[in-house]
């Protein structure tokens, strides 16, 4: 399992490389985090 401090990273290196407007930022970090406690 990915430690919360990585996984919060990732999604900030994520979120400025695709250049997400924030009601997208939001579903998408939403999704993820999601898949990743449910995998966990």
């Amino acid at each position: 399992m990915i430690p919360l401090k990585q996984l919060f990273q990732i999604v900030e290196w994520w979120i400025k490389t695709n250049e997400l407007d924030h009601f997208e930022k939001a579903l998408k970090i939403k999704t993820l985090v999601l898949k990743c406690k449910t995998q966990g």
